[in-house]
């Protein structure tokens, strides 16, 4: 049981750790895109200024529909499974430690669904 446990708590980190990492590559994204734009706007001239610095501004707004509540949510949970974690080895040849630590993975991966 104490294999079972490590492995699914494993795998909750490793997915929380890889959902982080592309929230944080799909927020920087279109502010990359846009200061590009702006920088590109400026050098060309002045009348497509306006169209290119609007253009950019809307992929820098762009960012305002990022969610940092969820990125904080995503943070807080790596922190409680890794603490998870150090419970399920920590007790891992008391099955009945093992037994109530299944049940709670079992509890959060049905609230995940």
């Amino acid at each position: 049981m104490f294999e079972n446990n490590l492995m699914i708590i494993q795998g909750l980190i490793e997915t929380q750790r890889k959902s982080l990492k592309l929230y944080v590559v799909f927020a920087i994204l279109p502010i990359s895109v846009g200061l590009i734009i702006i920088i590109t706007g400026n050098v060309l001239g002045t009348d497509i200024i306006k169209t290119i610095t609007s253009i950019g501004g809307t992929f820098i707004t762009s960012i305002s529909g990022f969610s940092f509540k969820e990125f904080l949510d995503k943070k807080e949970s790596i922190s409680i499974y890794e603490k998870l974690k150090l419970n399920v080895e920590f007790n891992k040849n008391n099955e009945q430690e093992q037994s109530n630590i299944k049940n709670l993975i079992q509890s959060v991966l049905l609230k995940s669904l």
